[in-house]
């Protein structure tokens, strides 16, 4: 008999940044290494896993994910899927011949260009890969001036697009669960799930969830699927209107 699959969209919390074989964590503590949660799901369910998180993934590119993986979901299907920060967006790579879309990381707007202090710095290449230097401010300048200050409403706008998601696999007997990035930029204290930097007492700066941090994000997702809690409005801390959705 088949196996159902589990499907995981989302960033780098979802791909499980840090704790490859290639990474420092692994290489320094090897004799760590454990599962990342939703490898730990499906272990506990039976699940084929299928972890199509992205680094540095902004809501538009899951939602893409999500939308060319669709034909793909079957009956009894599990998906999970997570927004994240909104001043992520996705630009065009003006290299080459082949102009494509590409992410424009959270950390541009400060170290790149800061139309409100007029910072800058000399190499923005490494942080902007693929944009010109003379285009960059008029990114970053876009992201500040109609996203930045607007986060809440831009959060709203993706969890909307989720949950029109949810709502059509539900129907389609397939569980979809939606959980946010608030669970770790909130840093609330049920959420606050144990980094990297804290499991190796700050030898590797990396403040993505470690081994423990996967293990306490299973047993939360593992309460969610067992009270069937599809979405659940506390981790979305403080947005306004987020009750609207449930």
């Amino acid at each position: 008999m088949d196996k159902n699959n589990a499907w995981f969209f989302g960033d780098s919390f979802t791909y499980g940044h840090g704790l490859h074989d290639d990474d420092e964590y692994v290489k320094l503590y090897p004799h760590l290494k454990n599962k990342l949660w939703s490898e730990l799901l499906c272990d506990n369910y039976g699940w084929t896993c299928n972890n199509l998180g992205r680094p540095g993934a902004s809501s538009q590119y899951i939602l893409m994910t999500i939308i060319e993986n669709l034909h793909k979901f079957r009956k009894n299907d599990v998906v999970f899927i997570s927004d994240t920060t909104p001043v992520r967006t996705e630009t065009v790579s003006l290299y080459g011949e082949h102009q494509y879309p590409i992410i424009a990381p959270t950390t541009n707007e400060v170290f790149a260009y800061n139309p409100k202090t007029n910072n800058t710095v000399n190499d923005v290449s490494k942080l902007y890969s693929g944009i010109p230097k003379s285009k960059i401010p008029h990114l970053v300048d876009y992201v500040y001036s109609f996203v930045l200050d607007y986060e809440e409403t831009w959060e709203l706008y993706w969890i909307s697009a989720f949950k029109n998601i949810q709502k059509h696999l539900l129907s389609n007997d397939i569980k979809c669960y939606i959980w946010s990035h608030r669970m770790w930029t909130a840093k609330r204290p049920e959420y606050n799930f144990s980094s990297i930097v804290d499991e190796t007492n700050g030898v590797v700066n990396d403040g993505h969830w470690g081994w423990k941090g996967q293990e306490q994000m299973y047993n939360h997702m593992m309460t969610r699927i067992n009270n069937m809690m599809y979405f659940n409005p506390n981790e979305f801390y403080k947005v306004n209107g987020i009750w609207n959705l449930h």
